[in-house]
């Protein structure tokens, strides 16, 4: 999955709550780009906001990709504007990705250490069919600060 950020506001906390409902198998073969670099004027604020970012989001993706989209159309085959862009970077590790996905090099661990008469197990659990033991963890939420639930208060029907 390729989740974009707009850089000036990047990863907020309604981001994390959605990304925190997605599978934790995802994870590793998921990327942010942090798009609108552009729009982040000094290379200080640029540093500090991917620092930020990635401190934030560590383990939850493969890799934080800074990019402005807008430089990368604009380079018109300038391989150094190309590159400043941050769409070289990108490009690179989508084909990294892709080629680790497609030989099945992602995942091996896990297909590894399912046994083979896994068919024949289904009374068993989860966690013995594939050879490790399964942590439910509580499901994570995030609530953005600016947003209260409010009480729930019944209204008498509109009657007129």
């Amino acid at each position: 999955m390729i989740w974009c950020s707009h850089a000036p506001q990047a990863w907020r906390q309604s981001e994390a709550a959605v990304w925190g409902t997605m599978p934790d198998g995802l994870y590793d073969k998921s990327l942010l780009l942090l798009t609108r670099m552009d729009r982040i004027l000094s290379d200080r604020d640029r540093a500090r906001v991917v620092k930020r970012v990635q401190s934030e989001t560590q383990g939850l993706f493969r890799e934080v990709l800074p990019v402005s989209l807008i430089q990368a159309l604009e380079s018109k085959g300038d391989p150094n504007a190309w590159e400043t862009s941050g769409a070289d970077h990108l490009v690179k590790s989508l084909m990294e990705l892709t080629d680790e996905v497609a030989s099945g090099s992602i995942g091996r661990r896990v297909s590894r250490m399912v046994k083979p008469d896994t068919a024949r197990q289904q009374s068993r659990s989860l966690d013995d069919a594939i050879g490790e033991r399964v942590v439910e963890r509580p499901a994570r939420i995030v609530m953005p600060t600016r947003v209260r639930p409010r009480p729930l208060v019944s209204r008498p029907p509109n009657r007129h």
